[in-house]
């Protein structure tokens, strides 16, 4: 039960979002100054302003289905409110939170930008970005990318809900297989192949194949087991696990032999390595001990340890088995102490490692002097993987007078490595035998280099910013930049077809890294078609920063679709181009409110004196039917961040002006001009704006003494 004061909050939380949804669906039929709007504001703020005396801030947590304030729902059965939290839900938006100082500029600014489609609010950043350039401090959001989206789904929506939401790994995976199996290509809607049914016909297609075709056959299979481990919605994980353990257990007996191998080398998780090796068959689990216990195979301690387990618990055994006892005949015992050769403590364990590891066990609790030992230690553990040592061991052997003979076989080995590396996301691996080559530069290491600039492993390494995310951004960045220019057009190819935005976003940000070669590779793409991949590539030159390319963006300033104009102007006000000027001020005398507002922001950019006096005569205007409020605001913030010095005396000759016909709107624009004033330099503006809260005229006043009050306070 809530506490009385969470109950008066949560009340006061459904009329705030009441009103909410009325005001919205007002401003979307009504300028932001008829008399309708202003009454319903008029009833927002003053529940605003009794939620405010109860707590500083309104906090919201944007759910598909509804608001929750405190951890409860607000009115879970309110179908308006649902429809409204999942509107603000596909902005992107995790939670909401209200200041006490919130402005009805703020407000309405705020559902204006929810109101429209959420493509528009994604193309600019997202809407987190859209309240920052339009100056909205007092409402913050806290935003989801799409793969957040998926994980509060599987939260929120319990079993229910997420085993509705369907994943596709084991489904391209398998008909990826089948594909392959059948010499043929399915169609996209085709469904994956039953995973039993899968195994017995690949069984029967490897029978006749190469052991090499084999080979790489369980390759893939293991490193998409590998991949598994990378997916964060656990159901998702769980599903695709199901049906790979599926798929290995009625796999041939060889092929579950050789698979397990596989496995037993890799690096998994306990929990991941647990949930799969769980889900093996009998017989499966059986195999594995005998190999282990009878030397035909290697199994990492842990590993064997589990199998056991699973076996004890499935009673597949006798209880006094050697194979789970650990004990039996000489021979086992003998077998088994070869085994575990490998895993000698006192041969394998560094001294000073081992006294620790002894001292720990002896201990009940930590000591500060251990803890600082133990971070000392910690500190020179390496990463040791056999793969990583076969690659560079490869890259020495070829770099010294490897023999002719073998140098095909060295080469493809390498490239076999290579390809597992950036299966596996392992970029720092890659990049280190890049730059061994670089230092090097034999004729076997340019060889090698050519291998690393290859399209396919280029292509492979690409993948990997899907495969992988952001977990991978950083190694992946300092990858491309060592490769260079070879994967400008393969990068350039991707960002056409790329739908996922941090993707896209990752993938110019490696452009931009490229140099000059990108601007001029980038300008001959202008000719595409598709306005979404004109606005990237517009985007692209702009901060790349080459003004000689200004002549291919001209032809853009009239391009039919308004997101590629707009991108157009910008790069070529960024250019310093006089025409994208003359086109800025040709949207500034614009009919069209919405063209003009977004003039007004593009006009950031420029220092044009024709600009500035277009902007100060927005400012001044004085309509008699129309103030053009959220314009005239805009046109501050721009003024402000152009020229603060230079716009001053227009914005004190607006402080100073009255307008009896929109006299509560021009109040307003006052407040936010001094507000603005705020964040210019004090030595120009810190005299007028104490002498104007010395004034005592009312609000004005009171928040020019909150903005001397802010600058005194940063500047001590």
């Amino acid at each position: 039960m809530p506490t009385d004061d969470q109950a008066a909050r949560l009340a006061l939380a459904k009329n705030i979002l009441g009103i909410f949804c009325v005001l919205s669906s007002h401003l979307r039929i009504y300028q932001q100054g008829n008399q309708v709007v202003r009454v319903t504001m008029s009833r927002l703020m003053l529940q605003l302003e009794k939620f405010f005396a109860l707590s500083d801030n309104l906090d919201l947590v944007v759910a598909r289905h509804g608001f929750i304030h405190d951890g409860i729902f607000v009115d879970r059965a309110n179908a308006i409110f649902q429809k409204l939290a999942n509107h603000i839900f596909m902005h992107g938006v995790a939670s909401i939170k209200v200041h006490k100082s919130v402005s009805e500029f703020e407000i309405v600014t705020f559902l204006r930008l929810i109101g429209r489609k959420p493509a528009e609010t994604w193309d600019e950043g997202g809407l987190r970005e859209c309240l920052e350039v339009r100056r909205i401090d007092n409402i913050e959001v806290v935003e989801l990318t799409e793969h957040n989206f998926r994980l509060l789904d599987e939260g929120a929506g319990g079993e229910g809900g997420a085993a509705a939401e369907q994943s596709d790994l084991w489904d391209r995976f398998a008909l990826s297989i089948f594909q392959r199996q059948r010499g043929g290509t399915a169609p996209a809607s085709a469904a994956a192949p039953d995973p039993a049914e899968l195994a017995r016909e690949t069984s029967t297609y490897l029978e006749s194949q190469a052991s090499d075709d084999k080979q790489r056959f369980l390759r893939e299979v293991t490193n998409f087991l590998v991949s598994l481990q990378h997916e964060n919605i656990r159901i998702y994980r769980s599903k695709a696990l199901e049906k790979l353990t599926g798929f290995v257990n009625h796999l041939s007996p060889d092929l579950k032999r050789m698979f397990l191998r596989n496995v037993f080398n890799l690096n998994l998780r306990a929990d991941f390595a647990e949930g799969f090796f769980s889900a093996l068959s009998d017989d499966l689990i059986i195999d594995a001990l005998k190999s282990a216990a009878t030397g035909k195979s290697y199994v990492p301690p842990v590993v064997l340890n589990l199998l056991g387990k699973l076996a004890r618990n499935r009673e597949l055994l006798p209880a006094d088995s050697p194979l789970l006892r650990g004990e039996g005949s000489e021979e086992i015992e003998a077998k088994t102490r070869e085994l575990f050769k490998a895993d000698e403590f006192e041969k394998y364990v560094p001294e000073n490692y081992r006294n620790t590891l002894l001292q720990l066990l002896r201990s009940d609790k930590l000591e500060g002097g251990m803890v600082e030992g133990l971070a000392r230690l910690k500190a020179t553990l390496q990463d040791e993987r056999l793969e990583e040592h076969t690659g560079r061991v490869v890259v020495y052997i070829l770099g010294h007078d490897a023999d002719e003979r073998h140098l095909p076989g060295l080469f493809g080995t390498l490239k076999t490595r290579l390809e597992t590396y950036a299966d596996a996301g392992d970029y720092i691996a890659i990049n280190d035998i890049l730059q061994l080559c670089e230092e090097r530069g034999s004729v076997s290491d340019r060889a090698i280099m050519r291998i690393l600039a290859s399209p396919e492993l280029m292509t492979r390494i690409l993948g990997g910013a899907r495969n992988f995310g952001k977990e991978k951004f950083a190694s992946l960045r300092t990858l491309i930049a060592a490769v260079g220019y070879p994967f400008v057009e393969l990068i350039l190819d991707r960002l056409a077809n790329e739908n996922n935005r941090a993707v896209r976003y990752f993938y110019m940000e490696c452009l931009r890294g490229l140099g000059p070669v990108v601007a001029e590779r980038a300008g001959q793409r202008l000719t595409d078609g598709r306005w979404y991949y004109l606005r990237n590539l517009l985007f692209l030159l702009r901060e790349l920063g080459d003004p000689s390319l200004a002549g291919k963006v001209r032809p853009f300033f009239d391009h039919p679709h308004a997101k590629v104009r707009h991108e157009a102007i910008k790069t070529g006000l960024s250019f310093h181009d006089a025409a994208a000027q003359g086109v800025l001020l040709e949207q500034l005398e614009a009919e069209e409110a919405g063209a003009v507002t977004a003039a007004v922001i593009m006009a950031r950019m420029s220092r044009d004196r024709r600009v500035i006096a277009r902007l100060i005569a927005l400012l001044e205007e004085n309509k008699l039917f129309r103030y053009d409020l959220e314009l005239k605001r805009a046109v501050v913030t721009t003024l402000v961040e152009i020229d603060p010095e230079l716009v001053f005396p227009a914005l004190q000759r607006v402080l100073a002006s009255r307008n009896l016909l929109h006299a509560r709107q021009h109040a307003e624009l006052k407040v936010d001009i001094v507000k603005a004033l705020g964040r210019g330099n004090p030595e120009l503006v810190g005299e007028f704006l104490g002498r104007l809260a010395a004034s005592g005229k009312g609000d004005l006043a009171r928040v020019a003494g909150d903005v001397v009050a802010r600058m005194k306070g940063a500047s001590s």
